[in-house]
């Protein structure tokens, strides 16, 4: 973590907002309870599968 982070005028890190948006929907995803749910999103590519799809295509652009 920078501490520099916290300064009202640091700009936000693109990569860093798209990381933490994958690994927040990718935890999401290993709590679902109901699999076949989970499994019809991603087929479907709706709700939190799409996202998740654009966001690591930010991490691998940056990457």
């Amino acid at each position: 973590m920078d501490p520099e982070c916290f300064i009202p005028s640091f700009l936000e890190s693109k990569l860093a907002n798209s990381f933490d948006l994958a690994s927040k929907l990718s935890v999401q995803q290993a709590m679902s309870l109901l699999l076949l749910i989970w499994k019809l999103k991603r087929l479907l590519n709706i709700d939190s599968e799409k996202k998740l799809k654009e966001v690591i295509g930010v991490v691998d652009n940056v990457a």
